[in-house]
């Protein structure tokens, strides 16, 4: 078809017709009885005709829509529709053409040209269904605004530009190729802008302790989303120097951090709720071991021990072990080896006073002597009381823990002991209970 004539029908559209849509009765009535008003509308329809005989469309297509704003006529939407056609946007010149077509009293041949027109403009178009997620999405088609829109687009043949957009979502672009009488689906999923960083810590040694800004994660390797910015991070573990430092988390991002722990030097740092006690001999030159659990320390040496009852070991002419009650702080325990003669000896001196004691009870009984009598049963019993536990012990070796201090043990960055030990004894065989008393 031919093009039709512009200038013919915007001047018809200046004379005062009925409006084209009921809600703007009055403001056309307004409009029709106002001078100035239908003279601007003029001034912009007469603009309008020479940029379209220009073939300056879009600043045409500005003046059409500011004079149909001023002056609502039926007749301006046909040359809307026009114009539109010629800039190739032929959905919205189709909508314009028929809302033409709804006003009352369009002529019959000027009705059957414009479905004319319609008809042609269908035949280059296609439909696009839309699958846009999230749902409210906007939709920009050739970089027009973006708007809301429905389920189904229609566009001219030929490569067209959709760009979709959400609030909080990452905005998405597509390029298609639309060939008329052919629909087409297009899906387009946003992906949501991340707000979090997914992070894994490892640890060497595994299974350590993991916290992140105080809250206790559990044992690593553990996988956490946090908020974009700094975090601290604290991992421990037994027996290892804590980490402490930063962790920065990235919006969007994922990753992996590896956190490897320094062993503690054991000569300076014990197991968990443990103090260190200093163990030598009674003399330099002594040399015992000491077993206390897994340590093992040999004098002068550092033993690392759990207050409260322990059983300790402790070898030198032969292996001793014993349970000892360790104080709560810090202390220093000596050994020495106490000899089988000296027990030997002291039960026979016991002995003897018991012998005496015996034969010195008869005696005095026989002359009268009754303080006589009795300090003699006194020294004969204490005698004995003291002999039999000697005498008991002279076949043994026995080890001694005393307070006495300590000779210069090899330096050490531990605190120093200021509490003293009463004398206990360490005695072999039956694995007897001694207790430390402070």
């Amino acid at each position: 078809l031919r093009a039709l004539p512009v200038a013919a029908v915007l001047l018809l559209g200046l004379a005062p017709l009925a409006p084209a849509r009921a809600d703007e009765a009055a403001d056309s009535h307004a409009a029709a009885l106002d001078p100035a008003k239908k003279a601007e509308a003029r001034r912009h329809f007469d603009l309008a005709v020479r940029l379209f005989d220009d073939g300056n469309y879009g600043a045409a297509l500005a003046e059409f829509e500011a004079a149909e704003a001023g002056y609502p006529r039926p007749e301006f939407r046909y040359n809307i529709g026009l114009t539109l056609k010629r800039l190739f946007r032929y959905p919205e010149a189709i909508d314009h053409l028929q809302g033409y077509l709804r006003a009352p009293g369009v002529p019959a041949r000027r009705r059957a040209e414009v479905q004319a027109l319609v008809r042609e403009m269908e035949t280059s178009l296609a439909d696009v269904e839309l699958a846009i997620t999230p749902e409210g999405a906007e939709v920009a088609v050739d970089g027009a605004a973006p708007r809301r829109l429905g389920a189904r687009l229609r566009l001219l043949s030929g490569p067209h530009v959709i760009e979709v957009q959400a609030p909080d979502h990452r905005g998405a672009r597509r390029d298609i190729t639309v060939v008329s009488g052919r629909p087409q689906r297009l899906e387009i999923a946003l992906q949501p802008i991340p707000r979090t960083a997914a992070i894994t810590i490892t640890t060497r040694p595994e299974g350590a302790g993991v916290r992140v800004d105080g809250a206790d994660l559990g044992a690593a390797p553990v996988t956490i989303e946090l908020p974009a910015g700094s975090h601290q991070l604290l991992v421990e573990t037994p027996g290892f120097t804590p980490y402490r430092g930063d962790l920065v988390a990235i919006p969007g991002q994922s990753r992996t951090v590896p956190v490897e722990l320094a062993a503690l030097d054991p000569a300076l740092h014990g197991p968990p709720g443990t103090l260190r006690y200093a163990v030598q001999g009674r003399h330099e030159s002594d040399r015992y071991t000491v077993f206390s659990g897994t340590q093992s320390c040999s004098t002068p040496c550092m033993l690392w021990l759990r207050p409260g009852p322990q059983t300790l070991a402790v070898t030198g002419d032969a292996r001793y072990q014993a349970t000892v009650d360790i104080p709560g702080e810090g202390a220093s325990l000596r050994v020495r080896r106490v000899s089988k003669a000296s027990y030997i000896a002291g039960g026979i001196l016991g002995g003897a006073a018991v012998l005496l004691g015996a034969l010195a009870a008869p005696l005095t009984a026989a002359r009268g002597d009754t303080l006589g009598e009795g300090l003699s049963l006194f020294v004969g019993i204490s005698a004995a009381v003291v002999a039999v536990p000697l005498l008991a012990k002279g076949g043994r070796n026995v080890i001694e823990v005393t307070p006495r201090p300590l000779g210069a043990l090899p330096p050490s960055p531990a605190r120093p002991f200021a509490l003293a030990l009463a004398p206990i004894v360490l005695s072999g065989g039956g694995g007897a209970t001694l207790q430390l008393r402070f």
